[in-house]
């Protein structure tokens, strides 16, 4: 039986193939590449003569990251699913950032959430101690302190915000989707939705204006 794990929140797209303890990674760039998740999978079954029912679990990247990328990865797991006794696992698209790493102290992964705010994690080597949340930009000093960066996107609040932690790049490793599979807990179909840290800009700015005419 084969294992799954497919992560589109980033620019591009993982697809990790699990199979008998070795992993097969393949990464999908470009425009539209969230329509290329089902192809890139069939191409994967084909390699290995197998079918969507030679398959035991699927493991899918629920953010942070790009909302439109995880929907449609949502949409493409459901329908590939559909009807078929496969377990459904989630993760954090940190997950694949840390997993990449082989650090023991605290670290914290940033994502672009908007251009003044980032969504924060925070783990202790490979463990997360801080769930997802959404800061601005001129807050993070007061959370993140002098904890350890990772990830490229980090590096965009280090400039933006003059941050003076130490970082570290990642290259990501095809062995972290096998680990972040073995971590993934498995949930109901009816329950797999993306992460959403943020409210609507239009939400923001009524309570924003509420909040004005109170005082």
């Amino acid at each position: 039986m084969s294992k799954i794990v497919v992560s589109s929140s980033f620019n591009d797209v993982y697809v990790a193939y699990i199979k008998e303890g070795k992993t097969d990674l393949t990464l999908i760039n470009g425009k539209n590449s969230g329509s290329k998740i089902i192809p890139e999978i069939k191409k994967f079954f084909d390699r290995y003569k197998e079918t969507i029912d030679d398959t035991e679990e699927i493991a899918v990247d629920i953010g942070p990251g790009s909302f439109t990328g995880i929907r449609v990865l949502i949409a493409a797991v459901l329908g590939l699913t559909f009807g078929k006794k496969i377990k459904i696992k989630t993760f954090y698209s940190t997950d694949i950032i840390i997993n990449s790493l082989s650090v023991t102290g605290k670290v914290a992964v940033l994502r672009r959430a908007r251009e003044n705010a980032a969504y924060v994690m925070i783990y202790e080597g490979k463990n997360i101690i801080s769930e997802p949340v959404m800061i601005n930009g001129e807050e993070l000093k007061n959370v993140i302190g002098n904890i350890l960066l990772a990830g490229e996107e980090s590096m965009y609040f280090i400039k933006k915000y003059g941050l003076e932690n130490e970082y570290t790049d990642v290259v990501i490793k095809k062995e972290a989707f096998a680990e972040i599979l073995e971590k993934s807990e498995e949930i109901k179909r009816e329950d797999l939705k993306p992460l959403y840290l943020q409210k609507p800009i239009a939400v923001e700015m009524f309570e924003k204006n509420k909040k004005m005419r109170s005082l």
